[in-house]
């Protein structure tokens, strides 16, 4: 996954070995789990360049948990969200969705103690809030991207629009928020750094969550500023490591980094999937 290789088809199999041992219908404490951890990496709203159709594991089968999700660092009522990008309403719903503290402590007593025993700091908040605005953004093209035939598209932008659904703000707002909960981010890290040689465990705690809000804001070309697009680089090079101007860094986080400067350059009426999937590469932005 690591390297952009082919890897949702893996997908495909260990869910039907679980099919297979009925244990969908009837699962256990660790094949609970385990359905989870293969749920959430079939999200539609984390996978570019897919070349499989989602399962959508965990919009049938996970969803309704309390607390946060140990291996991403989202609670898991967000990524219930995340899940049904798409459907009716769920724009709304993510919108106003928030953070329960309640199913924190409520949870707590039930889940072994490790780095979500603790209240989330402010940071994972804004990550957490920065996720929730791109979900709103994933929601909106992939409706239109599965309506596309029947809907009414703008020949300059085919597919992304920027009119507000279900009451919810329009998409520069959503970029603009994202951006500025980015750099929030960012100024933590760097006046941390300025002191210390290395970052706040908090920004080590959410660089996972980060990817996937960050892309999705870059991916909006036609609303993004030259301002913006140095933002947006600046961003990339100082919360992941080795990432300079032209690399190395791990390909999953460079590679992404390069189709939004492919997109920037020359959109041709292209999205960022359509590149991915050109460059034959498939990426999960976790």
């Amino acid at each position: 996954m690591n390297r952009c290789m082919k890897w949702t088809v893996h997908l495909n199999g260990l869910y039907s070995i679980i099919q297979c041992r009925n244990t969908v219908s009837a699962p256990t404490p660790i094949s609970s789990e385990i359905l989870d951890s293969i749920g959430f990496f079939d999200l539609p709203t984390h996978v570019l360049g897919r070349a499989t159709k989602p399962l959508h594991i965990w919009r049938d089968y996970c969803r309704g948990k309390s607390g946060i999700e140990p291996n991403s660092n989202i609670p898991f009522s967000l990524i219930d969200l995340l899940s049904m990008v798409g459907q009716p309403g769920v724009e709304m719903q993510l919108w106003t969705w928030q953070w329960d503290n309640s199913s924190s402590s409520s949870s707590s007593s039930s889940s072994s103690p490790g780095r979500n025993a603790h209240p989330p700091s402010l940071l994972t908040r804004l990550a957490w809030d920065a996720t929730r605005l791109a979900g709103i953004i994933s929601s909106r093209e992939y409706k239109l991207l599965n309506y596309a035939q029947t809907t009414d598209l703008s020949p300059s932008n085919p597919y992304q629009p920027t009119q507000s659904d279900d009451g919810c703000p329009a998409t520069p707002f959503l970029v603009e928020g994202i951006l500025s909960n980015l750099t929030t981010i960012l100024t933590t890290e760097s006046q941390h750094q300025h002191h210390q040689h290395q970052p706040p465990q908090e920004v080590c705690e959410v660089l996972n969550l980060l990817l996937y809000p960050a892309f999705v804001a870059g991916s909006q070309h036609t609303l993004l500023t030259p301002l913006h697009k140095q933002r947006i680089e600046a961003f990339w090079q100082e919360l992941f490591p080795d990432m300079g101007a032209d690399g190395p860094g791990m390909p999953h986080l460079q590679v992404p980094l390069d189709i939004l400067r492919d997109l920037w350059r020359d959109a041709r009426r292209r999205t960022v999937d359509m590149i991915a999937k050109e460059r034959g590469v498939e990426i999960g932005l976790f």
